[in-house]
């Protein structure tokens, strides 16, 4: 009669267990967010043995990382060194160690095996008793760890997985963004080509009539300066049309030193911020760390095109003064440079469209070129640039251009359509 009471209780608790093993299935499978599939793992698998401390361990580039914890441990190092979770990457059975450690600390090791492969490692330490005493974890435990680690497995595999796709598609749609921008700035470059020589042909006519009259001392009202004037000013428009336009002719490439380069456009823009503005120029704190960096082939007067430009957007951000730091560094084959001012910031709305052509938020100096122009040479260099601001504390230019060693090749023809001095 005992053993059939004992045959039912067995039975009884081997249900409960395989209801509860489902029912954990069913809540960490719910989520592909690695986050949230991790925390599941551990608060579950906490919750079914009474462990004190829970964490889960990955191998990042030959090296063992704890991705998630629960509970305070203060001997990670220590655990992370262990022979045996090293061990636990090549050997899917169940350990039980002991930290030989004044306090005695018990340790259950459980790989994460998912396609014949350990996706991780999950480690707990102590098993809490009645009493608020702590010791080694019972076979029971580790019977149900046993069938919890294939599922947890299986749901921390999927949802890595999971989040490198993801990433994978964000990289493919920034790489399309970023190829759809440049298919509308030569398509725009070359009808600019186009529309800015006839209008300079107009405007040059209005100009020669309009000196011709003043030559005369005919002019009641001014009116003759002003025509000058607003078709100078539309002279300027096309110039900056006509730039924008050449950036897609090939430009011949020499080994430049970028630091000098940044050097040089920051003398320049300082001697037009302070011709501009005269005595009431705010004052600057201009923060330089510029490194030496490898030489690299590209085309001096663009890149200085790029900082001049970036410069004088942060200048005209910080009317009333401010700081303007730049720096200039050699990281893994390529040149970063970054440009950040405490200026007045941007929204989000208006970061999404800097670098789209004829976008200006200076209505008195901009022609809404200038950030388009940068972009495309920076693209045609082969780098990348990007923005990062917050309203009324600053913005950040990131510029990455990689090194080039040697000297390109150059096309022998070039599309006569942008062609401009034909």
């Amino acid at each position: 009669m005992v053993n059939d009471t004992n045959s039912d209780f067995a039975v009884k608790r081997q249900l409960l267990q395989m209801q509860m093993l489902y029912e954990i299935g069913l809540a960490i499978n719910e989520s592909l967010d690695p986050i949230q599939v991790v925390d599941e793992i551990l608060n579950r698998a906490m919750v079914m043995i009474d462990a004190r401390v829970g964490l889960l361990i990955v191998k990042e580039d030959g090296a063992s990382r704890i991705i998630g914890q629960v509970g305070t441990e203060n001997d990670l190092t220590a655990i992370l060194q262990l022979p045996e979770v090293a061990q636990a990457w090549n050997d899917s059975q169940l350990r039980q160690h002991q930290i030989d450690t004044p306090a005695g600390r018990h340790l259950c090791i459980v790989p994460l095996e998912s396609r014949g492969e350990t996706g991780g490692i999950l480690v707990f330490v102590d098993k809490e008793h009645r009493g608020n005493t702590v010791g080694p974890f019972e076979e029971q435990d580790k019977s149900l760890l046993h069938s919890f680690a294939y599922q947890a497995g299986a749901s921390l595999h999927n949802a890595r997985l999971y989040e490198s796709l993801d990433a994978a598609y964000e990289e493919l749609k920034i790489a399309q963004r970023k190829l759809a921008q440049m298919e509308q700035l030569r398509a725009l470059g070359d009808l600019g080509a186009q529309v800015a020589h006839s209008m300079n042909h107009i405007l040059g006519i209005i100009t020669g009539h309009a000196d011709m009259y003043l030559n005369f001392g005919r002019d009641p009202d001014n009116t003759i300066q002003t025509i000058m004037a607003t078709a100078e000013s539309g002279q300027g428009v096309m110039e900056r049309i006509q730039q924008f336009a050449r950036l897609s002719v090939g430009k011949k490439r020499v080994p430049v030193d970028i630091s000098s380069l940044i050097q040089d456009s920051v003398a320049d823009m300082q001697t037009l911020w302070h011709g501009r503005q005269g005595e009431e120029a705010a004052s600057v704190d201009w923060v330089l760390t510029l490194e030496a960096t490898p030489a690299t082939y590209a085309n001096p007067t663009d890149l200085k095109e790029v900082f001049s430009n970036i410069v004088l957007n942060a200048l005209e951000a910080m009317p009333g003064g401010g700081q303007l730091e730049i720096t200039c560094r050699e990281r893994q084959g390529s040149i970063f440079v970054s440009l950040r001012d405490t200026g007045i910031g941007m929204h989000e709305e208006t970061q999404q469209q800097i670098f789209t052509p004829f976008f200006s938020t200076n209505e008195e100096w901009g022609t809404g070129l200038g950030l388009a122009i940068v972009y495309h040479i920076v693209a045609d260099h082969e780098g990348e640039i990007e923005v990062e601001s917050t309203v009324d504390e600053g913005s950040c230019f990131t510029i990455r251009v990689p090194i080039q060693t040697n000297p390109p090749t150059y096309p022998e023809e070039h599309d006569a359509a942008l062609d401009l001095d034909s």
